[in-house]
């Protein structure tokens, strides 16, 4: 017969794998950004592995914290999870003009580097603090 304490013990640990397993959080990957980026600039996918730094922050895990050319992007799409890969692709055409501290996104593009790699509003591209723009290594030559 089955005791009361190895009931009890199983419902607790099938209410512990429950609560466990429902705040498990899925990535929000968005491998068509990704795909519809390297089909525009197909020059820079062959030279560099595109990641997810082309429109996120470089130096954190946090995906919500987008570099310059990501907020433009996210503005330019004005929606959140656009699968329409037409659609992403005319945005990333449209915003090829702007720029940002790391220079004109286009010109930067053209020369193989990714867009921005400032951080949000400070130009971080993760060498010290105290860097200016001509000191980082991923500005173009002049």
């Amino acid at each position: 017969m089955i005791s009361r304490r190895w009931l009890r013990c199983s419902l607790w640990s099938l209410c512990s794998v429950i609560v466990v397993l429902s705040g498990v959080h899925r990535g929000d990957a968005r491998p068509n950004y990704k795909k519809a980026f390297d089909s525009c600039y197909a020059e820079i996918a062959k030279k560099n592995k595109t990641t997810c730094n082309v429109c996120h922050s470089v130096g954190t895990d946090d995906k919500k914290i987008r570099n310059h050319y990501g907020e433009a992007l996210a503005k330019e799409l004005g929606e959140k999870m656009v699968k329409d890969d037409k659609k992403i692709i005319e945005a990333l055409k449209a915003i090829e003009d702007g720029e940002c501290r790391s220079g004109k996104w286009k010109l930067r593009l053209e020369h193989g580097l990714a867009p921005c790699v400032c951080g949000r509003g400070s130009h971080d591209c993760g060498v010290s603090e105290s860097h200016t723009k001509d000191k980082c290594p991923t500005s173009l030559p002049r």
